[in-house]
This record gives structure tokens, C-alpha cells and sequence, in this order.
């Protein structure tokens, strides 16, 4: 599967993070690098599951259907028996 990545989002995400706010302790960039991991981790699942909503949506929506009883239109033509003659 393949993904794409608007640039519009990731300047929207990072708009705010200039350099002289990053701080300059290993640890803390290790956990801002962890919380970042975990919320595009969260993203990607959240965009697999709108995906697969969208894909059963369109389904639904155009796949075959079967038949479920006599349609009123099978009364249109009238079925006479024939008989053979041999």
C-alpha cells in the first residue's frame, strides 16, 4: 500500500516548532521524536481504517446484488408449457 503525504499537513504540523524552540536535552528530543512516531502511527491506522470504510462504502454502493425472491416483473411474461409431439 502506498502513501501519501500532503505537504500542507506537515507545514501545518510543524509550523509552530522553530529551531530555537526544540530544546537542547537528548532526552527531550527522544521524547518529542516518540510522541511524533506515536501520533503518526496513529494517523496511518486512522487513515488504513477511513480507507477500508471507503472501500466498503463503494462496495455497497456498486457491487452486485442478488435477487431475493420473485421480482414483480417475472408476472410480466407468462410461461405456457409446450408439448412435444414425437
Amino acid at each position: 500500500m502506498q502513501y501519501r503525504f500532503d505537504c500542507r499537513i506537515i507545514v501545518a504540523m510543524t509550523d509552530g516548532i522553530r529551531d530555537t524552540a526544540l530544546p537542547n536535552d537528548i532526552e527531550a528530543l527522544k521524547v518529542l521524536i516518540a510522541v511524533r512516531d506515536a501520533t503518526i502511527e496513529r494517523l496511518t491506522r486512522h487513515a488504513e481504517l477511513l480507507q477500508e470504510q471507503l472501500n466498503l462504502a463503494i462496495a455497497r454502493r456498486y457491487s452486485a446484488r442478488s435477487e431475493k425472491g420473485p421480482s414483480p416483473q417475472m408476472g410480466l411474461f407468462e410461461v405456457v408449457p409446450t408439448q412435444r409431439t414425437s
